[in-house]
C-alpha cells in the first residue's frame, strides 16, 4: 500500500493510501490511550466507508477525522456519533484521529486538503465498484427508487444519477 498523505494526530496517525485509510495507534499516546492490540492498526477501504466526519483544528480547539463505517452485527458501534466534548472523550473512539490545534492556521489548510483527497478517493472507489442497475430486474419505478437511494448515499454524483435516470426512462 502506497502512502499518499499522513495526519499525525494526538491519539494516533491517519494514513491515506491508494485503496484505503489506515488508523495507526503505535505512537506514544496511542499506546497509552487504552486501545487493545487488535485496535491499534485498522484498515478502512474507501468503498466500505459510509462517510468521514471532519472538523478543522482552530484557535478554539482541536480538529478530528472520524471514519464512519456501516452498522453490522460485528461492528455495532460503527454509527455512533462523535462525542463533541473534551478531546479525551474522542481519544478512546477507535474510528477517530484527533488533530492537535497547535499552529492551527497552517494545519487547517493542510487538513482540508487531505479531507478533500479522501473524499475524492471515496467517490472514485464507490463509483467504480457499484453495480449497474439492470432493467430486467423489476419495474422502472423500482429501478428509479434504487437509483435515488444510491445518489442519496453519495455513491452517485448528480451527473451520474441523471445519466442513469435517462437510461432507465428511455429503455
Amino acid at each position: 500500500m502506497k502512502k499518499i498523505a499522513e495526519v499525525n494526530g494526538s491519539n494516533g496517525d491517519l494514513i491515506v493510501c491508494e485503496d484505503c485509510l489506515i488508523i495507526e495507534r503505535n505512537n506514544f499516546s496511542g499506546l497509552f490511550s487504552g486501545f487493545k492490540q487488535k485496535d491499534r492498526v485498522k484498515h478502512y477501504y474507501y468503498r466500505d466507508i459510509s462517510h468521514i466526519d471532519f472538523r478543522k483544528p482552530s484557535i478554539w480547539g482541536d480538529g478530528y477525522f472520524r471514519v464512519n463505517m456501516p452498522y453490522t452485527a460485528e461492528n455495532p458501534e460503527a454509527e455512533i456519533g462523535v462525542i463533541m466534548g473534551a478531546n479525551q472523550e474522542m481519544i478512546s473512539d477507535p474510528y477517530t484521529v484527533v488533530v492537535d490545534a497547535t499552529f492551527f492556521k497552517k494545519k487547517s489548510e493542510e487538513m482540508q486538503e487531505i479531507y478533500e483527497l479522501i473524499m475524492r478517493k471515496m467517490t472514485r472507489a464507490k463509483s467504480s465498484s457499484r453495480t449497474v442497475i439492470s432493467t430486467n430486474s423489476g419495474s422502472r419505478m423500482d429501478e428509479l427508487k434504487k437509483l435515488a437511494d444510491l445518489k442519496e448515499m453519495g455513491v452517485l454524483t448528480q451527473e451520474e444519477f441523471e445519466r442513469e435516470k435517462q437510461r432507465i426512462l428511455n429503455s
